[in-house]
């Protein structure tokens, strides 16, 4: 046997015959504990005895910057309509705020307060489109069921020349 196998052979048995020994650290991160209260709580203390600092109390009250930009509310929407050469405007999809203060859309007239409440005027104008577009969809979705398609993703692909 060479000596550089005996020394590999002497240091396989060593660590076979080295017993295992564990490692245990305890870390206290600088914390003692303590017996008892160093600082006893006054009587009739409670927790709204406690103020917050007057920095903290109220945030101070901010002036307008005379150079920002103040935007007037939306009072009417159109959409763009893009089959006309050139591309302009549109007055049947469009959403007006009329003189009482309802919502007035180009091509479905008067909504009611009901319908409007909450949707932005810009969207309102999107009505006919956004109806195609849910048509097209549950015409497909019929299609799939029909075809025995019971689950799957659309791809829907918008082709702009």
């Amino acid at each position: 046997m060479s000596a550089i196998a005996a020394k590999a052979a002497i240091a396989a048995a060593s660590r076979r015959a080295a017993p295992r020994m564990a490692a245990v650290s305890v870390r206290d991160f600088g914390m003692v504990a303590r017996d008892g209260n160093p600082e006893p709580i006054p009587p009739g203390h409670t927790l709204e005895s406690v103020q917050p600092p007057a920095c903290l109390a109220a945030p101070s009250p901010r002036e307008p910057d005379p150079d920002a930009y103040v935007r007037n509310p939306v009072t009417s929407a159109h959409a763009v309509d893009t089959l006309v050469n050139p591309p302009r405007l549109s007055a049947r999809d469009s959403a007006a705020l009329g003189p009482s203060g309802a919502v007035v859309h180009g091509r479905y007239g008067e909504l009611g307060h009901d319908v409007a409440r909450g949707v932005p005027l810009e969207y309102l104008a999107l009505l006919r489109p956004a109806a195609e577009g849910a048509a097209a969809v549950r015409l497909t979705m019929q299609k799939a069921q029909e075809a025995g398609i019971a689950s799957g993703t659309l791809l829907v692909v918008a082709v702009v020349d």
